[in-house]
């Protein structure tokens, strides 16, 4: 449950400790703060329980004094943010925490503009892919990122800020509308078909059919080889339940059977 604070940090000011609570996915705790220029404690006692009313009802909303970070961490509460999909709240939450949150989290909402979005893009594409240490603990060799990342990453902002413009009316103008994302340029040292699948000859094929035609594993082969199942694919089959066909002859996934030439 929220709670709300005063707390007296200057002569002619108190500031409002607004608590969250910590919250479910980061499982860190979530604070906001509001400062009141006045001496007069019953002025700020009174906005006190006037958020705490909000913050019940469920109609709190950030005040235009609210840092990215901030309003984030609100929107990720908000009727429209719990509607989503899980995974795709997920994946929102991920590219929230990853590089949204440490890179301008701390501007203020409505100081953000359109240059500093560009200069977050431009920092993703010199900062390349987020890998994880090999198992030694080691950095990767680097990786460009890629425009299709480069828009998540956009789309979430512009979402954001659309919300930001329309539903709290905080904000004049939504920066990240028609913004037009830098190219990430390839490195001189990376080569683009490292991570293309490599596809096998037909002579590759029969050979690579014949080993596997007397292994335990020979008919889950063929049907790779013959279908282009992916690995996902491949694993939900069960013996007896899936029909697939190949050259116009069916068969039934089964240890016992062979698949047809």
């Amino acid at each position: 449950m929220a709670t709300v604070r005063i707390e007296k940090r200057s002569k002619k000011a108190f500031t409002l400790i607004i608590d969250h609570g910590i919250d479910p996915i980061s499982q860190k705790r979530k604070k906001e703060t509001r400062t009141l220029e006045t001496d007069d404690i019953n002025i700020v006692e009174a906005e006190r329980l006037k958020i705490l009313a909000e913050l019940a009802e469920g109609n709190y909303k950030p005040t235009s004094k609210s840092t990215v970070e901030e309003y984030f961490d609100y929107w990720f509460e908000t009727p429209l943010a719990q509607k989503l999909d899980p995974k795709t709240k997920g994946h929102y939450k991920t590219l929230y925490d990853s590089r949204i949150k440490s890179w301008i989290g701390d501007k203020k909402l409505i100081d953000l503009t359109r240059d500093d979005l560009q200069r977050f893009y431009q920092r993703m594409i010199e900062a390349g892919q987020i890998q994880k240490p090999d198992k030694d603990g080691n950095p990767k060799p680097f990786k460009p990122i890629s425009k299709t990342t480069m828009l998540h990453y956009h789309r979430l902002i512009r979402r954001v800020l659309n919300y930001a413009l329309i539903e709290d009316e905080i904000i004049k103008k939504n920066v990240a509308t028609r913004l037009v994302l830098p190219d990430p340029a390839p490195q001189a040292d990376y080569d683009p078909d490292e991570e293309l699948v490599k596809v096998l000859s037909q002579d590759e094929i029969i050979k690579l059919e014949i080993e596997a035609a007397n292994t335990p594993h020979g008919n889950l082969v063929a049907v790779a080889l013959r279908t282009g199942m992916r690995r996902e694919e491949l694993l939900a089959l069960t013996r007896r339940k899936r029909r697939h066909y190949l050259y116009k002859k069916s068969f039934v996934m089964d240890d016992r059977d062979r698949i047809p030439n």
